[in-house]
C-alpha cells in the first residue's frame, strides 16, 4: 500500500472533525495542497502537524 505523507500547515474549518490544509510534495518537486478532514482535538495540535493517508493504486 502506498501512503501520502504531508504537514497540516492550517486549519480550515475547526467544526468537528476539523479540516485542515495540507500540503506535500510530488516526486518533481511540485507543492500539492489538499483539504483534509483532522480528528484531533484542538486548532493548535491540527496546524503543523505531519499527516500520513494511505492512497489507492489504480492498476492500468
Amino acid at each position: 500500500m502506498a501512503y501520502l505523507h504531508g504537514i497540516a500547515t492550517k486549519v480550515v474549518d475547526d467544526a468537528f472533525p476539523g479540516w485542515v490544509e495540507v500540503q506535500f510534495s510530488e516526486a518533481d518537486g511540485t507543492q500539492v495542497t489538499l483539504v483534509e478532514s483532522c480528528r484531533c482535538s484542538t486548532p493548535t495540535a491540527r496546524s503543523s502537524r505531519r499527516i500520513q493517508r494511505s492512497c489507492a493504486s489504480r492498476a492500468g
